[in-house]
């Protein structure tokens, strides 16, 4: 007759399994750069620690994965030990002060700066290429990367 108010296991599927290893370099290098910009330890960001600190920094976390990550909220929950549901809380928490607390608009902004900085010392020169020769060259090492990272044969 009622349905139950216990938060229900998130499902894993093979899918978003597959997309959270994929992206966990990536995930691991965000948290990094978060606990570099809020000097924390970046281990403390997915410990149990509720300090106010370490809060802010998991909470930035959790907003950066799911906007600019597009990882779901299973995912976000299980990359930080937590469950879907906070995530989600969280998520809404930074979105809501966003408007209106500054700092955190350039603790942000520089977040995604440093990672935009450190995907293009990744990225081969191709990557700003210029001809078209260079632009197939580069779409072809893509395709392969990005097949690397799937675990697909080339």
């Amino acid at each position: 007759m009622y349905k139950s108010t216990v938060a229900q296991p998130c499902v894993q599927s093979p899918r978003v399994t597959q997309r959270v290893s994929a992206v966990a370099y990536d995930t691991h290098r965000l948290i990094a750069t978060v606990a570099a910009h809020l000097n924390v330890a970046p281990a403390s960001i997915t410990s149990a620690a509720r300090n106010k600190e370490v809060a802010r920094a998991r909470l930035i976390v959790m907003y950066l994965l799911h906007e600019d990550r597009r990882l779901t909220w299973c995912a976000i929950g299980r990359v930080l030990g937590r469950d879907h549901s906070t995530a989600m809380k969280g998520h809404a928490r930074i979105t809501e002060l966003l408007p209106l607390d500054r700092p955190l608009q350039l603790t942000i902004a520089a977040i995604r700066r440093d990672m935009l900085h450190a995907a293009r010392v990744i990225a081969p020169p191709a990557a700003r290429a210029r001809t078209h020769t260079e632009l197939l060259e580069y779409r072809y090492w893509h395709i392969q990367a990005t097949r690397r990272a799937y675990g697909c044969a080339s």
